[in-house]
């Protein structure tokens, strides 16, 4: 039985780590980071009540603000 070997060439790529990319603040981007400042500031003095939903209730008058998640919409609760 003969045998060939067969050597064939091998090219071996350095993989180059290529510098982070910041994405551009867009519109989006600035609009949501302004309704997330406005949230803190809007419950910061508040108590957090957490639960099936998240109530905050305002510790001077007793008023509560009810806190709904999005995948919590469109579902039926038994109250």
């Amino acid at each position: 039985m003969l045998l060939f070997g067969v050597a064939l060439p091998v090219t071996l790529f350095a993989q180059v780590k290529k510098p982070a990319v910041t994405k551009p603040k867009t519109k989006i981007d600035s609009v949501a980071a302004k309704r997330d400042s406005i949230w803190k500031e809007t419950v910061k003095d508040k108590k957090k009540l957490e639960g099936l939903f998240v109530l905050y209730q305002d510790t001077a008058s007793g008023s509560l603000q009810l806190y709904i998640k999005k995948n919590q919409l469109d579902q039926e609760y038994i109250y």
